[in-house]
Parts: structure tokens; C-alpha cells; sequence
């Protein structure tokens, strides 16, 4: 017979603060549950909504005018009210810490074993996290004001990081169902930098060496990043992405879609270089990289087949290359410098 097990409700509103005008809102319908809110400041509000076996929701407001929301709550993914299974919204885990004002924080998690967790250091911060998946990893951290961070993970196994410093950076990672073991991080450090990580293919197996990993360093003012690695019909899995840039106004675009390929663009220093690379879903065991230091430059990366190899280095001012490959192991290198 099946087991069904039915949630004691427990309802508590009440409100822990040192200052006046914070809010404080705990809803818990599930087992073993545990809440914890803690406010030192004015005009904070914190919710917390649990629907859930053995998860942990913690808040920190430190400051005046932040709002922290976390929501556990299996229930999305189809359960009946008031009705938790045993394999469904277990011992999730969500923390926020925010310290400073006008910050803004969601969580939310429908699955076990997730892990959300979001620090805001600094002034009118955005962070949204959400997990739909199983054993997951969701790490945000924002330092200094105006940033922007969002992250959306339906596989399992799959780990996300964003860390942003300076000023008005915006990140967003999504990685989708069907995934197993992907890995993306975001480091920004500069102002009014933009990356954006989709990983949608099927890294499979349970150690590194078997996933997708994506990886952005934005340094500079104005740069963007794209990485996809996203062909959801095919195996798609242990590619390799890295996007590194430290001068202004740079363009990094890479897509990815078959299987054991590797690309990396970097450029460093100076401003405007545009760099794109890709390599098709029938591709396999394919190698781009891409080196610009100067300014104005331009170049593309194309690769069709199997153990191709592209190297591509300029160094210097408004230079202008495009490679394409098709066929089986061919290589091809360019340098250009003035």
C-alpha cells in the first residue's frame, strides 16, 4: 500500500527585530522543519515559507529596507496539499545574509537535497535563485551595489557560483533538466559587465571529468559573455568553456554542442575585441582558442567534425581573422601582431 504522510500545520506570523518597522513572516507546514530570522536595522521584511521534511531556512538582515524571501515547497512539483512523500523536498537547505540597504533576495526550492545560498554586502543588490532539481548547489555573492544575479538549475548534481564586485554587473546561469554533475561559475569585479551561462546538454557520470563546465572572469567595464552549451538532443557532455576578460566593451560569445570539446577566449586589456567560437553538435574532441590583447580586434572560430583544433592569437590593434574547419583532425594556427 502506499505511504502517505500528512503535515501537522504549523502557522506562526510574528516578527524578530531590534528597530522598529521590520516584518517578519514564517509559514511551516512541514516535519522537523527548522526557521531562523534575524533583523537589525528598519523596514526589513523576511519570509519564510516551508512545506517540506527536515529543511533549514535562515535570513540575516543587517541594514534598512532589504527583503529576503525563501520558499520550500515540494508541492510544485505535483504533490497534493498538505501531502509530503518521502522523496520529495528533503532537507533542503536555504541561507540569506544581506548587510547593507535596499537589497533583494529570493530562494526557492521544490526537490531534496538542495542548497541555496546568497550574501549581499552593499546597496540595492537583486539575487534570485531557483532549484528544481536534486543534490544541488546555487551560491550567490554580491558585493558593493546595484548588481544583479539570477540562477535556475532543474538536473542533479549541478553546482552554480556568482560572485560579483564593483558596480551594476549582471549574471544569469541556467541549467536545465536532463543535466547531471554541470558545473558554472561567474566572477565579475568590474562595472556594468554581463554574462550569461546555459547549460541544457547531459553531463553525465558523477565526478567532473563526465560533466559540462562553463566558467566567466569579467574584470573590466561593459564587457558581455555568452556561453551555451545547450543541444539537448544529443550527448552533449565534458565540454569545457572559459571566457576571461579584463579590458572594456569586449564581446565573448561561445557555443558549444557536441562532446569532449574545449574553448577558451581571452582578452586582455584594451578595448572592443569581439570573439566567437563554435563548434556543432556532431562535433567531437574539438579545441578553439582565442588570445587577443590590443584593441578593435575581431575574430571567429567555426568547427565541424571530429579532433579539430583551432589556435588563433592576435596582439596588437583592429585585426581581423575567421577559421573554419570541417572534416577530421585538422589544425590550424594564426598570429597576427603590429
Amino acid at each position: 500500500m502506499r505511504k502517505i504522510y500528512l503535515c501537522a500545520l504549523a502557522l506562526m506570523i510574528g516578527a524578530i527585530s531590534f528597530a522598529q518597522n521590520n516584518k517578519s513572516t514564517v509559514v511551516q507546514e512541514g516535519i522537523d522543519a527548522v526557521s531562523k530570522v534575524v533583523q537589525d536595522g528598519s523596514s526589513n521584511r523576511a519570509i519564510q515559507y516551508q512545506r517540506n521534511r527536515e529543511g533549514l531556512v535562515d535570513i540575516y538582515q543587517k541594514g534598512n529596507g532589504n527583503y529576503a524571501n525563501q520558499d520550500q515547497n515540494p508541492i510544485y512539483q505535483g504533490n497534493p496539499a498538505n501531502v509530503v512523500t518521502e522523496n520529495r523536498g528533503k532537507e533542503a537547505v536555504a541561507k540569506i545574509k544581506q548587510i547593507g540597504n535596499g537589497n533583494r533576495a529570493w530562494q526557492t526550492q521544490t526537490w531534496d537535497n538542495e542548497s541555496a545560498f546568497a550574501e549581499q554586502r552593499g546597496n540595492n543588490n537583486t539575487s534570485r535563485q531557483l532549484q528544481k532539481g536534486a543534490e544541488n548547489i546555487a551560491d550567490v555573492k554580491q558585493y558593493d551595489n546595484g548588481h544583479t544575479a539570477i540562477q535556475n538549475q532543474y538536473g542533479r548534481r549541478v553546482e552554480a557560483y556568482i560572485n560579483q564586485s564593483g558596480a551594476n554587473n549582471r549574471a544569469k546561469q541556467t541549467q536545465n533538466k536532463g543535466g547531471f554533475d554541470d558545473y558554472a561559475k561567474a566572477v565579475q569585479s568590474g562595472s556594468n559587465n554581463y554574462s550569461e551561462q546555459t547549460q541544457m546538454g547531459k553531463g553525465k557520470g558523477r565526478g567532473p571529468s563526465n560533466a559540462n563546465y562553463v566558467y566567466v572572469n569579467q574584470s573590466g567595464n561593459g564587457n558581455r559573455a555568452i556561453q551555451d552549451q545547450s543541444n539537448d538532443l544529443s550527448n552533449n557532455q565534458r565540454n569545457v568553456a572559459e571566457i576571461i576578460q579584463k579590458g572594456n566593451n569586449g564581446l565573448a560569445i561561445q557555443d558549444q554542442y557536441g562532446t569532449n570539446g574545449m574553448q577558451k577566449i581571452e582578452q586582455k586589456n584594451g578595448s572592443n575585441n569581439n570573439g566567437y567560437q563554435y563548434q556543432d553538435a556532431a562535433s567531437e574532441l574539438g579545441d578553439a582558442t582565442l588570445m587577443q590583447n590590443g584593441s578593435g580586434n575581431w575574430s571567429q572560430q567555426w568547427q565541424y567534425g571530429m579532433g579539430n583544433s583551432s589556435d588563433v592569437n592576435q596582439a596588437g590593434n583592429n585585426m581581423w581573422s575567421k577559421v573554419t574547419q570541417t572534416g577530421s583532425g585538422n589544425l590550424n594556427t594564426v598570429v597576427q601582431t603590429n
